[in-house]
Order: structure tokens, then sequence, then C-alpha cells
């Protein structure tokens, strides 16, 4: 396969859309025999079932880094290391210092785990960056309001920003109505970082946006790498504090919606990691 192939056989993975409906469609086993499956015929099972998404996940692994199409998990396979970008966590930022790139884009671990060996899937540094639930709604919903980065993510405003008039009718429409999981911006945390009938994440590493500084100069060390973190991709204009932007009931909604996310990392609407 050459670049270009590659490239057309690559697109859609990673970004989201591609890869929720994969894990639809993989769930013809419960989820505790999935669970229980070894590494390598649980990777077994997948390519038999889906050997186009399992084929396009390999072909990232030797991509080359492309500005139409950025990408590739060849830098963090060089670096030993596999980064978990879940959307509106500085993911971007992180991703480009240090490899380069976008890396996997929005895969999942369970992505990941079809992607590369065995060996490597245990032995590489896994780590991921995790975002208040309150905090990272407010921000994906302006992030989209302005249109987003790419094609794709307008296609999504118009349809699933653009039917509400404002952000207090979006929450008691779209996040109430449970269609939180068709929409990558907004699919639960924990969805991008436990496996499949797992509840723990599967990385060596949560690092928080709340101290993002920190947190990246511990992912840098552990990796041996040096990079200075730029902020890419920030939500157009002054945020502010996302509290304001709820009210009482508003703030509810959200903490239903994403209930064990605010369990599995501690967060409390009021603040960072309780």
């Amino acid at each position: 396969m050459d670049g270009s192939d590659a490239m057309v056989a690559a697109r859609g993975i990673g970004q989201g859309s591609e890869d929720g409906r994969h894990e639809a469609r993989m769930n013809g086993l419960p989820r505790r025999l999935m669970a229980a499956l070894p590494p390598e015929v649980h990777k077994a099972y997948y390519r038999l079932r889906d050997p186009e998404y399992y084929g396009k996940l390999q072909s990232l692994r030797t991509r080359e880094i492309s500005p139409d199409y950025p990408v590739t998990l060849a830098p963090m396979i060089a670096r030993r290391a596999v980064f978990v970008h879940i959307p509106k966590c500085a993911g971007l930022s992180v991703a480009d210092a240090l490899f380069g790139c976008r890396g996997g884009g929005h895969l999942p671990i369970t992505a990941y785990r079809l992607a590369l060996t065995g060996r490597e899937f245990r032995e590489f540094f896994k780590f991921t960056f995790v975002r208040n639930p309150w905090d990272r709604v407010h921000s994906a919903y302006r992030f989209l309001k302005a249109g987003g980065l790419v094609p794709e993510d307008a296609a999504r405003a118009e349809r699933i920003i653009v039917p509400f008039p404002d952000f207090d009718a979006f929450l008691r429409g779209f996040i109430a109505g449970g269609d939180i999981w068709s929409a990558v911006h907004f699919r639960p945390q924990h969805a991008f970082v436990c496996l499949t009938g797992r509840s723990a994440p599967a990385v060596d590493f949560v690092g928080r946006y709340e101290r993002l500084e920190d947190d990246y100069r511990h992912v840098c060390d552990r990796i041996g790498v040096e990079a200075r973190l730029a902020r890419l991709n920030p939500t157009g204009g002054s945020e502010g504090d996302y509290r304001r932007a709820y009210s009482d009931a508003t703030a509810e909604i959200v903490a239903r919606a994403y209930a064990r996310d605010v369990e599995l990392f501690g967060y409390s609407f009021d603040g960072g990691a309780s």
C-alpha cells in the first residue's frame, strides 16, 4: 500500500464517528466475554469481524506525517508511548508538542489495543488528560458553536448545536436526551480510556487539564522528551468561569449524564479533582 492509498484507507479513523460505530458493531459478544479474551484472541476476533477497520488501524502504524492528514501512530511507536486524546482536554497541544502531529486523533484505548502488538500495548507508557465534565461540556459547546477546527466539526455543529438557541437549551435537549455517545466531543471520558467490559482506565497515567503544565512535565520525564507545550486549538474568546453558564438544574443534567466520569476521575461541579 503506497502513501496515497494509506491516507485514503486511514480517513475517518481517530475522528470519532467511525470509531464509535465500530464499537457498536463489535458488541456481538457479551461485554464480559470480550473483556476476558486474551489480547491476541481479542485482536483475532476483531480482525475477522471487521477487517476494513482493522486494516485502517494497521495502516496508521507507518503513515508519514502529512499536513493534509496529520494522524499517524508512527511517532508514538518510536517513543514507545500511547497518548489517548480525549476531546477538549488540551490534547492537540500535547500531541503536537510530543509527537509533531495529532497522534492517533481521538482513537479510544480499545483501538490502540488493536493497532499495537500485545507486547507494545503492555510495555508502552500509556497516558491521557481529563477535564472537569462541566467545564469540558461548556468548552466543547463553545468550540463547535464557533465552527470547530475541521469540516467534520462544522457538520457536527449543524447537527447537534444549531438546533438549540443557547447553551441552556442544548443541555436540556441534547445532553439530557442521552445523545452524548453520538458526538465525539461530548462522549464520556471513561469511554476513551477503559477497555470494553472494564471499569478502570487502561492507562498508566491520567493527567489533569486543571494542572496541565505539571502533569505534562511528568509525561515528558517518563518518555524522555523535552518539548515546550504551546496552547493550540483554544476555544475562541474568553471562556471565563464555566460555572456561571449553569443553573442548578442544568448542572444536575451534566452530573447525571457524566456520573461515571465524575466518580472515576474524582471531579465536582465547583472545581477540579475533589
